[in-house]
Formats: C-alpha cells, structure tokens, sequence
C-alpha cells in the first residue's frame, strides 16, 4: 500500500511542547534538535505511515535516520517498508510504501 502526507511547519510552530511529547519519540525530539522542518518530516512519515495500513500509535512508530536515510521503526525494531521524506521552509511530506 501508498501513504502520503504534508504538513506546515509554520502550524507545527504554534504547538505546544505537550503535542511533541504526545506525537515523537524522545530519540526523535534529540535526532531532530528542535528543527520545525525535521519534525515536520516526521510527522508527515507517521502520517503516511498510517494511510498506507501501518495502524499503530504514534508512540508505536519511530522516524530515525541511519546514514542520513530515514527509516520506520515500530517498537524499536527497523522496518523494511520504503520511507521518502522531503521538506523545504514551509511544508514537508513523506511517502510511505508498505512491503
């Protein structure tokens, strides 16, 4: 199955820490510094994850980068479902193949 999302970075600004700490990981909130863009990404990859029949929680599924390649983990386990995220100043997306 295909997922897609977009997401505004500058509606991701006007959340409050507790939406971040609901939606990410705390490796995710460290891998991703505080850059609106990279949690963008993110969220957009969780997203897409879910369209495309991944139904797990937010807290379930991860978006980590190994070597600068983003990558789906669900329970702490690296998934082999295709991730590509892309982002500029205003929005992000990502699509998400399952296999």
């Amino acid at each position: 199955m295909i997922g897609i999302d977009i997401i505004s970075t500058r509606r991701l600004r006007k959340k409050k820490e507790s939406f971040f700490n609901k939606i990410f990981s705390v490796k995710e909130l460290v891998e991703a510094k505080s850059n609106y863009e990279s949690l963008a990404g993110k969220w957009a990859a969780k997203e897409a994850a879910y369209k495309a029949g991944l139904k797990y929680a937010n807290h379930e599924i991860e978006i980590l980068a190994e070597n600068k390649k983003p990558y789906i983990f669900i329970n702490g386990e690296k998934t082999n479902h295709m991730l590509s995220i892309s982002h500029d100043k205003d929005y992000a997306t990502a699509v998400v193949f399952t296999v």
